[in-house]
């Protein structure tokens, strides 16, 4: 298990929801392809990114968050 400082935020983050990947067969499912179309040529990755850019995004916009997204290791 990683040690998180307590100064950290951890978020799980659900990438099945946001893209399935479980096959050929799961190809445009997911929250993305919901927005973006089902035959958007992204793939699952590049879909991921998106949604953890857009998490990136909400949280910035949020200064009640008190998250800095600006620090990264």
């Amino acid at each position: 298990m990683i040690t998180v400082p307590p100064n950290v935020a951890v978020i799980s983050f659900h990438r099945n929801a946001i893209a399935d990947q479980l096959g050929i067969s799961s190809r445009g499912s997911g929250l993305f392809y919901d927005l973006c179309g089902k035959d958007h040529q992204a793939g699952a990755r590049i879909a991921w990114t998106r949604g953890v850019g857009r998490l990136i995004d909400a949280l910035e916009k949020v200064p009640s968050a008190k998250i800095n997204t600006s620090f990264w290791l």
